[in-house]
């Protein structure tokens, strides 16, 4: 489900939606939160200080690199695995995305972002966290 196709690394051009996917990774585990700088695919300080804080507290080469199937990709996965509500929550939100763009229709991220928020609810504390933090992200980036 958590898949990538390039690496993410601070001096690489990365496909959008593969950092996007990471954010929404990083943010359902606790390690990112978009609040402050609103959700964006692209990185920043914040997003790489979460991939090594991430890297640190799993003791992995704290580098701020994420190679598809690498070291960091596999304990993501594995963590979002453990965590039945941080994987809900994340798999609700990625969805959402996917059949956002898909729809191709105006203003439709409203509704996508409004029912991601919704089933992310549903699956307890992490997805309301969650919820939460893209509620403001968005709140932010649209005021």
């Amino acid at each position: 489900m958590f898949t990538l196709e390039q690496s993410i690394a601070r001096d690489r051009n990365v496909q959008l939606h593969d950092q996007r996917k990471l954010k929404f990774a990083l943010t359902a585990l606790g390690y990112h939160d978009d609040t402050k700088e609103g959700l964006s695919p692209y990185s920043s300080n914040q997003f790489f200080d979460g991939i090594k804080k991430f890297q640190k507290d799993n003791k992995l080469k704290v580098d701020g690199l994420v190679r598809p199937e690498g070291e960091t990709h596999k304990a993501i996965k594995s963590r979002l695995a453990k965590d039945r509500g941080a994987l809900g929550a994340f798999g609700d939100f990625t969805k959402n995305y996917f059949d956002m763009r898909e729809a191709k229709t105006n203003e439709a991220d409203k509704y996508f972002h409004c029912k991601a928020n919704y089933e992310a609810t549903e699956r307890g504390w992490v997805g309301q966290r969650m919820a939460e933090l893209k509620f403001w992200a968005r709140g932010l980036r649209n005021s």
